[in-house]
């Protein structure tokens, strides 16, 4: 599994210091990418997992449950088309809501840049250096955040939950 981390610097010295720092890893695959931005960032070759997938499914996924569950249980269940009840016609609104939300969400999220990645453009353009790297696997992204921090770097991260609307920002060195 892919892993990017998105480090934002005050200065360039420091970034390209960092940069050659990385680079110069051992067992660092040549698959890893590692690219340095000044003044934007390219969305267009963001992978999947950077785009807002996560968060359509997620917020899609819960209000389709919620519309879901209420409708059928105040339509359906009522008039009768079916013959458990309210109760079973919310429940079947729910998974049927959830599911169809999910899918929709995911599908217009992942036409979206991630949230992170939208504040990460935003401090590039008001003149930060951004150094994101692409690794295999996530032994090697805290290595490499551990080397960020050492150089003024400042980690970009995802926020826990999907639909919260708080960006994890880590301002400490390490």
């Amino acid at each position: 599994m892919q892993h990017v981390l998105f480090a934002l610097f005050d200065n360039e010295k420091d970034a390209e210091t960092c940069m050659q720092v990385v680079r110069a890893l051992p067992g660092l695959s040549e698959a890893c990418t590692v690219l340095l931005h000044h003044d934007k960032v390219n969305r267009h070759d963001v992978p999947l997992a950077e785009t807002s997938a996560r968060e359509g499914v997620t917020t899609g996924a819960l209000v389709g449950s919620a519309a879901g569950g209420l409708l059928t249980g105040l339509v359906l269940g009522p008039l009768g088309f079916i013959a458990a009840g309210p109760l079973a016609a919310a429940l079947f609104g729910i998974l049927g809501g959830g599911a169809a939300g999910a899918l929709g969400g995911g599908l217009v999220g992942a036409g979206e840049p991630d949230p992170v990645l939208k504040d990460v453009e935003r401090e590039v353009k008001a003149g930060k250096v951004l150094l994101s790297v692409e690794v295999e696997n996530a032994t090697q992204a805290d290595d490499i955040e551990r080397i960020c921090l050492d150089h003024h770097g400042r980690i970009a991260r995802k926020p826990v939950f999907g639909f919260w609307s708080d960006r994890l920002h880590r301002h400490d060195a390490a």
